[in-house]
């Protein structure tokens, strides 16, 4: 995936410039991880039947693989969260089968999960960023523009409340300023500390242009085959998790791995996740799956 991290990001640093300074068979059950309770499992939740629907034969597969079943069973007894989703803090205690056929089908079962349409599961449950925050950049409503120039016709059009909340505030458009000027995650790290209050302002209207003016209509001349996939089925996850700090800085982090060489990116690549949110690695990890399956 490093090779798209890389294309995604140099993209999205064109764009940012150039537009952001405008105005089912049961699988069995059981496992360590799942808990008892009155709250509504995921399995038996609206996201969960979805899910078991939408990958359903992934879902059999793994029901057939008795290390796979067991730790699908763990996972569909987890309380489900209020997106829909099963409570982060069950479902890392049902480990996951290590090799072998059952990690084979549970690694398919992850991955059609992650990208199932379901309107009932939450790519992250969250309070600012996550599906909610995706939602929030993806479904604005804006009026035709005047504009001639067709980037900032198309920002208008559709960023046009994520642009006019960070261009009110000063923390935000100094939060901007900054950011151009990084050259690495460190330095984007102290620039965001340093305007604490403009940060969500601008991760959101950082991540609308890429997600819907990259196209040569709008844009981006070339858009490239990493991005327009991307964009095409995996999009809503993508600002999902680019709307959480710690997500869009350890995307950030790990892009730049991939100008090392290769014996050093495996250590890179897990620096860049040390001490980031479990609400950030789930939502890369959800972005990352669609990605890979849909976009290899």
């Amino acid at each position: 995936m490093l090779q798209r991290l890389t294309a995604i990001g140099l993209l999205g640093a064109v764009l940012g410039v150039a537009c952001g300074s405008s105005s089912s068979d049961d699988p069995g059950s059981g496992g360590s991880g799942g808990t008892g309770g009155s709250a509504q499992s995921f399995g038996a939740s609206d996201c969960g039947q979805c899910v078991a629907s939408s990958c359903a034969l992934e879902r059999s597969a793994c029901g057939a693989e008795p290390a796979c079943a067991s730790v699908l069973g763990c996972i569909e007894a987890c309380p489900a969260e209020a997106g829909g989703g099963p409570i982060a803090s069950c479902e890392t205690g049902c480990s996951s089968p290590a090799d072998g056929p059952a990690k084979a089908a549970f690694d398919a079962y992850s991955t059609c999960r992650a990208a199932a349409p379901c309107a009932a599961c939450g790519a992250v449950q969250d309070g600012g960023g996550g599906a909610s925050g995706a939602s929030k950049v993806l479904d604005q409503e804006c009026g035709p523009s005047t504009k001639t120039h067709k980037c900032l016709k198309c920002l208008d059009e559709q960023c046009c409340k994520t642009e006019a909340a960070c261009n009110q505030s000063a923390e935000c458009k100094a939060a901007y300023q900054c950011w151009k000027d990084c050259p690495d995650t460190a330095c984007l790290e102290a620039c965001f500390a340093q305007h604490p209050d403009g940060v969500q302002l601008f991760l959101e209207q950082n991540a609308c242009p890429l997600a819907l003016c990259a196209t040569p209509e709008s844009c981006l001349a070339d858009p490239g085959p990493e991005l327009i996939c991307d964009n095409q089925y995996c999009r809503e996850l993508r600002v999902a998790c680019f709307v959480i700090l710690d997500c869009y800085l350890m995307f950030n982090c790990r892009a730049g791995c991939v100008a090392l060489p290769l014996a050093e990116q495996p250590t890179c690549l897990t620096k860049c996740e040390e001490g980031r949110s479990q609400e950030a690695l789930d939502a890369y990890d959800a972005w990352g799956l669609c990605s890979e399956a849909k976009c290899p």
